[in-house]
């Protein structure tokens, strides 16, 4: 089960604590569907459930070095999670009264907690890295790292050459990062989200 302990944990969070993004990764793959079930349980919505999901892992990003290698990373990101989903449900709730109260038909922001607010404004600095990109870097970056095409398709459907292509990815790569202290892993999932809809 994705809930179980991994065997190497111990040594795992001892590397994230000093920011080995595998690390980081191995940690969220193994973790993250069964935590993003649990979450999407309890809300009953795949948006917030899956911000949520972020926000978590962006605070263990965040927070890495004040982590113990000692004590069950599971335990802690499973009481981090459930913490998180009954405070944006006390919210939820809160703001229904509230605009009941008021007759307002309109809902507004369901979280108002630190992590939230952290995570909103990492989204909008990775938004704000991504359109300052040259177009055709910003293009290319687009199809092979948030739309998964490979390196050949997108460099015949540009007409440039796949050494070009991955030019562009590294050089875009590196332009957004230099901005940001995520994990890549991380870092896709939050380009995902800045190419949406804006917050």
């Amino acid at each position: 089960m994705a809930s179980d302990r991994l065997a190497d944990e111990s040594a795992l969070v001892a590397e994230l604590r000093t920011g080995s993004e595998p690390a980081f990764e191995t940690l969220y793959r193994h973790y993250a569907p069964q935590l993003y079930r649990n979450m999407l349980k309890l809300v009953r919505d795949e948006e917030t459930a899956r911000e949520l999901l972020q926000e978590l892992f962006l605070t263990v990003w965040q927070r890495r070095q004040s982590l113990d290698p000692e004590r069950s990373f599971a335990a802690y990101l499973f009481t981090v999670a459930r913490n998180r989903v009954y405070d944006t449900l006390r919210h939820q709730q809160t703001a229904r009264l509230a605009l009941a109260q008021l007759g307002s038909e309109r809902e507004e922001a369901y979280v108002h907690v630190e992590e939230s607010l952290q995570y909103r404004e990492t989204l909008r600095r990775v938004q704000r890295a991504v359109e300052q990109l040259p177009p055709r870097r910003r293009e290319v970056f687009t199809y092979c790292k948030l739309e998964g095409k490979p390196y050949e398709e997108v460099a015949a459907l540009m007409g440039i050459t796949v050494s070009a292509v991955n030019a562009h990815v590294v050089k875009a790569t590196k332009a957004i990062r230099a901005h940001l202290d995520l994990p890549e892993m991380l870092l896709v999932v939050f380009l995902s989200q800045a190419m949406g809809p804006a917050i």
